[in-house]
């Protein structure tokens, strides 16, 4: 047989006669002729092996004949095909499964507020896992509190999936900066806006313009919670303001004493005045009330007295008035020892000056 099988898809027995066994006599042995062997040489085989095979069968078995089971083993021909489609029907189950993840499906449960063992909790109920945990500050959620999940509570998901949440790490805190030159109304909208309370402190300075922060309560680099926080800055008021005394009755000396203390500049001038005393303001500039700052100009007006060209021209103008009037006098003249006398009376027109002289002209 071993040599039958080596040789059986040799070329030389492609042309050998099939090979049929007797369908009646399954069970019987057969005794397959050699290969290559004649004629004889088969009888004499079949006649050495027949006893044997005679000997070993019963005498029931002799007598007996088994029932035709030519279609015994028929299905082992379709076995291939049925094993194949078991294969296909498997991997197309799989394939679903891994997609689908199965007809199974949960909720995300609302784990808002909870902590985090709470929401582990709510999660393993809901045959769900949790998954990564974030730090977030919040101003509305107490710290180490769940914000929000993600997937949001009330999506329908695959049952054991993974739900990340947010945790609450307490107020935001802010870092505060070097505000120290920066104008004071810009900084105190951002800070007022990030929640802090913002005051103001003012200071003159000739150097720093008005408006400038000079210097902050909190350092720079600190980092707080702006809730309930306040926060003081010092604040340029520019050079220092002062109001404008009135100087009238005022000496030059006394106006100039006040200029020297506030750091004005004093412009004084003189005229001559006839109502105003010499020594005495006639006017300034700004007037009485006006805000000054140091450094800025004060200009005053001094009286010298009443302007004696004034006067001069005055008397002269009163010296060439001329008025005349008209005036009757009547004289009596008396002469002493002596006849009497006839006396003409005239009527003179006599120039009027202030004070009046009255001249009177006698004929004898």
């Amino acid at each position: 047989m071993a040599a039958d099988l080596k040789t059986s898809l040799s070329p030389a027995r492609a042309h050998e006669e099939k090979f049929v066994p007797d369908a009646t006599d399954l069970d019987e042995t057969k005794v397959m002729p050699m290969v290559g062997s004649t004629a004889a040489e088969q009888q004499v085989q079949a006649a050495t092996t027949a006893p044997t095979t005679r000997e070993t069968a019963s005498p029931d078995d002799s007598s007996q004949k088994r029932p035709k089971q030519a279609g015994k083993h028929g299905w082992r021909k379709y076995w291939p095909f049925v094993l194949a489609g078991v294969i296909v029907a498997a991997i197309i189950l799989f394939v679903v499964l891994s997609l689908t993840g199965g007809s199974k499906e949960a909720t995300v449960p609302m784990l808002s507020g909870m902590s985090r063992t709470q929401a582990e909790s709510a999660l393993e109920a809901a045959n769900l896992e949790l998954g990564k945990e974030t730090k977030r500050a919040s101003s509305k959620v107490a710290k180490n509190r769940v914000i929000e999940s993600d997937p949001d509570a009330g999506s329908t998901v695959k049952a054991g999936s993974s739900v990340d949440i947010v945790v609450s790490s307490g107020d935001k805190k802010y870092q505060l900066e070097d505000y120290v030159g920066d104008e004071y109304a810009t900084i105190k909208a951002r800070l007022e806006k990030a929640g802090f309370t913002v005051k103001r402190k003012r200071r003159t300075s000739v150097d720093i313009p008005a408006g400038e922060i000079m210097a902050q309560s909190l350092d720079a680099g600190t980092s707080v919670v702006p809730s309930g926080q306040t926060i003081t800055f010092t604040v340029s008021s520019g050079s220092a303001t002062f109001a404008m005394p009135d100087f009238s009755g005022q000496t030059e000396d006394q106006v100039s004493a006040w200029a020297s203390t506030h750091g004005m500049v004093l412009k004084i001038d003189t005229a001559y005045n006839d109502s105003v005393a010499s020594g005495q303001l006639i006017s300034q500039d700004p007037q009485a009330g006006s805000d000054l700052h140091r450094g800025d100009t004060l200009n005053v007006t001094f009286s010298k007295g009443k302007d004696p060209a004034s006067a001069s021209s005055s008397s002269s103008a009163s010296s060439d008035t001329t008025k005349t009037a008209t005036r009757t006098v009547a004289l009596e003249y008396v002469p002493s020892a002596l006849a009497p006398r006839t006396v003409t009376h005239q009527a003179v027109t006599l120039p009027i000056r202030s004070p009046f002289t009255c001249r009177t002209a006698r004929t004898a």
